[in-house]
């Protein structure tokens, strides 16, 4: 565990040599000199001294401040020196320092003890590991017991390394049971382990994921350091990127700090984030240990903010019967009201309990010592203890591992040796019941106590769980949760409606077309081509269904997977039906215009056949692509945000191509696109083409127009993000693009129908008369309107005569009568051969015009 010794990131250094501080050596003698002074409390009775050396953290200005716990100490030395039962003639002496969490300093005063003139029996030692660690291994080559009841690192419980050595704590990975259970309680089963590259946290962090794996719960770790602040970004970014909300801290509050402000900038905030803490930090005042100025700069309101509602985890220092008596004679309520006069406080403060209990013990060990040795008449042994004296060492250890049992201020101790149980790496140096204390802390409540978690019963005792003041009154979720919605389901349903009346509107128009196909309005119409346009609705409106099964109503299986390659299928093939008629019949209008303006006859055979044809292209185009396209990037599951919550993220899952497959859709649409450009084109050029009853072009013009529209409105509104919107906008658009053509297609000629208009086809513009003086125009139309009316290239050479000749002789009358004497009752000319009037044959009908 090194660090960099005026690394600004950290307040707390270890591992300091003492070359490190030849620059304050001056100061801290002089301290040491005029301020180190053993502290002595002697019962009359007694006229013998045991010293026991005690480095604590004291002063303001000590990173790992424990608040009086040396006046705990030294009220335990005090009630064991006035207790007759102890010690018999001996007194116990405390002498006291503090290494400040300086492993050079630390190092410095246990060779000042060492040295010293009367030799101290025990070493208390304080709670900073990476000063307790190095003076375990050396007090063990003195023969020194060292005790302690400040530090819980699990790597100071391994019994082969640290022999020498007795906690008083249990390990730090015994709060990990306590945080399992909260977890467990509050029904977490997804967390963040955030830990520093510490080895107490480290080993803390493997015990507790060995936990969550074995329960069965899910974590993500993320690891920071403090020689590398950049950690501390990254840690926090990844945090503020995953869906886990519950944070486990495994770090010193230096480098907490820093965590809380990032956490902070990044949003990663209560209450939507809740933290566990351990609650050793800053003791005394751990609820505002993250309000420290000058280190992060985020103010304190921004650092209680992001933390507010978290947990802390600690032991518990209180037992439950305060009237148990105590070795020393007093009950635990005695005591805490008595340090409570010392230190003004109501109550121990922070591990306080532990250095009273701590100090009893050291005292109980030496009783038994001092009893064995009388017994055997070697209490001289005592008398000249010295640091060599191995069988001194070896007893001490004996009694204390088999006589020291009772019932202190933080619960029953015993301590043990080879019959302790092994928990992860560490043999448990202290046999008592373990507890620990749960708090949740907010803003609101300052500290709410929650539960003490037993682990003996792993039980939560009392259990407040459910009583906590959750700031937002409910318990927050441990993930952010994908949930699907198909809260839509309604909205599908009345497209669906809406589609399927469409499928019945185009069906209806289909089965007109085909019963009336035999009358004139709708024989002239291309019969053939509308009933294509009235199938690629059909086909139009399926697709609007198929595309609900897609996983956004219906969960995504592999129905819905085949639904998606049947919806794209649909889509198209019915756009190229419907729009691709539309497209050659306003194509042949454009072409007989052309060529009869040119003066070209007997060029055009443009017949059905191959207008059909010209549809079958754009669908053959069509299953080219498709089939391209789901043989190289077939469908795939994906998934869409809709929206999130505090508590869940609402998603869709659909079938989406594979990667490279959005360039197929794109082809499409630039084909598409083509096709939509020319028919807008087409349209136009026929626009002055207005011969209603024997062709529709006027309308198949409207009917392009309305779906070039649609189709840019459709794509547009592709892109919008909310995908219920999207279906609803997209399939309104294609069902009111569908209606307008069928409309356009075929009202007019049911109405035509209706008002028995078969029997009153016009044959030109302006009451059927063609003037020579109108020039190419007027004839034009009437080529137009009678190639539109048959396919039969006899009339057709029957209009070119009309066209070619500018004036309408006899012999041109005779010509044409010929050729239409079946159709027409009467052709004359009036006005001296200035126009022309066809009058067609009806039966009892010679009006028609």
């Amino acid at each position: 565990m090194a660090f960099n010794c005026f690394d600004p990131f950290r307040a707390c250094q270890p591992q300091r040599l003492v070359c490190q501080h030849q620059a304050d050596m001056t100061f801290q003698l002089l301290f040491l000199f005029l301020f180190w002074m053993p502290t002595t409390v002697q019962s009359s009775a007694k006229n013998k001294t045991l010293r026991i050396k005690a480095l604590l953290p004291m002063g303001n200005d000590s990173r790992w401040l424990v608040k009086n716990a040396d006046m705990a100490c030294r009220l335990a030395v005090e009630h064991v020196n006035s207790q007759p039962s102890l010690l018999d003639a001996y007194n116990l002496e405390l002498d006291t320092n503090s290494s400040d969490c300086d492993v050079g300093l630390a190092n410095y005063q246990l060779y000042e003890m060492l040295s010293a003139r009367q030799k101290s029996v025990a070493l208390i030692a304080e709670g900073c590991a990476i000063v307790t660690q190095p003076l375990a291994k050396t007090t063990q080559h003195f023969n020194i017991l060292q005790f302690n009841f400040l530090s819980s690192s699990p790597s100071l419980y391994n019994r082969t390394v640290y022999p020498l050595y007795y906690p008083l704590l249990p390990a730090e990975t015994t709060l990990n049971y306590a945080r399992l259970k909260l977890l467990e309680e509050l029904n977490w089963r997804d967390v963040i382990i955030l830990i520093e590259t510490e080895e107490v946290f480290s080993l803390v962090a493997n015990h507790l994921t060995e936990l969550l794996t074995e329960q069965g719960y899910d974590y993500e770790l993320h690891i920071v350091s403090a020689d590398m602040p950049s950690t501390v970004d990254v840690a926090i970014e990844n945090i503020a990127t995953s869906d886990r909300r519950i944070i486990i801290g495994l770090f010193y509050e230096e480098v907490g700090r820093h965590l809380v402000c990032h956490a902070f900038r990044k949003n990663v905030r209560s209450p939507n984030y809740v933290w566990l803490f351990p609650g050793w930090f800053s003791s005394g005042q751990s609820s505002h240990w993250y309000t420290k100025k000058g280190e992060t700069g985020c103010s304190n309101e921004e650092m209680r903010a992001t933390v507010d509602g978290h947990f802390k985890f600690d032991f518990s220092q209180s037992a439950n019967d305060s009237s148990v008596r105590l070795p020393t004679g007093k009950t635990r309520r005695d005591v805490e009201l008595e340090y409570g006069r010392i230190t003004g406080t109501n109550a121990f403060e922070q591990y306080s309990a532990y250095g009273y209990d701590v100090v009893v013990s050291i005292a109980l060990m030496l009783n038994e010592t001092i009893n064995t040795l009388k017994a055997d008449g070697r209490l001289a042994e005592l008398d000249d203890f010295s640091y060599q004296n191995k069988n001194l060492r070896r007893l001490f250890q004996h009694l204390l591992e088999t006589r020291v049992d009772f019932d202190g201020l933080t619960g029953r101790i015993h301590f043990c040796g080879d019959t302790c149980n092994h928990t992860y790496l560490e043999r448990r140096r202290r046999k008592a019941t373990e507890r620990i204390r749960i708090e949740y802390c907010s803003e609101n409540t300052k500290s709410f106590f929650v539960a003490v978690y037993d682990k003996s019963s792993n039980a939560l005792l009392p259990d407040n769980v459910q009583n906590i003041p959750w700031i937002n009154g409910k318990i927050p979720v441990a993930k952010i949760e994908d949930v699907l919605d198909y809260s839509n389901r309604k909205l599908f349903y009345v497209i669906s409606v809406l589609a399927g009346l469409g499928i019945v509107l185009a069906l209806s128009m289909l089965a007109f077309n085909v019963h009336f196909r035999s009358r004139k309005v709708v024989k002239m119409s291309s019969p053939h081509l509308n009933n294509i346009v009235a199938i690629g609705a059909v086909l139009v409106y399926a697709s609007i269904v198929f595309d609900g099964f897609n996983g956004q109503f219906y969960p995504l299986n592999s129905w819905s997977m085949i639904s998606c390659y049947v919806r794209n299928c649909l889509l198209a093939i019915g756009f190229s039906l419907s729009f691709g008629s539309m497209f050659a019949k306003t194509w042949r209008v454009s072409r007989i215009v052309k060529e009869s303006n040119a003066g070209r006859t007997g060029s055009l055979h443009l017949t059905n056949a191959v207008l059909l044809g010209v549809v079958g292209v754009f669908v053959l185009i069509d299953v080219l692509l498709l089939s391209l396209w789901y043989g190289i990037n077939p469908f795939r599951s994906g998934t869409e945000n809709i929206g999130t919550s505090e508590d869940a993220r609402y998603i869709r899952k659909f079938c989406s191509t594979a990667p490279g497959g959005g360039h197929w859709l794109y082809i499409l649409y630039a084909y598409k696109g083509l096709i939509l450009v020319l028919g807008v084109y087409l349209a136009y050029d026929t626009r002055h083409v207005r011969i209603v009853s024997l062709n529709d072009s006027r309308y198949i013009a409207m009917s392009v127009y309305n779906t070039v529209i649609s189709c840019i409105v459709v794509f547009a509104l592709s892109f919008v993000p909310n995908p219920g919107l999207r279906y609803a906008l997209t399939s309104a658009a294609i069902i009111i693009a569908v209606v307008s053509v069928l409309g356009c297609v075929f009202v007019p000629k049911i109405y035509s129908l209706i008002t028995d208009g078969d029997k009153k086809i016009e044959t030109f513009g302006r009451v059927g008369t063609l003037s020579s003086g109108t020039g190419g125009n007027i004839i034009a139309r009437t080529t137009d309107l009678l190639t539109l009316q048959s396919s039969e290239k006899r009339k057709e050479s029957a209009i070119h005569l009309l066209i070619k000749h500018g004036t309408f002789s006899e012999a041109t009358i005779r010509r044409v009568k010929s050729v239409l004497r079946d159709d027409y009752d009467a052709i004359f000319c009036t006005s001296s051969s200035s126009s022309l009037t066809i009058k067609k044959k009806h039966s009892g009908d010679n009006d028609g015009k």
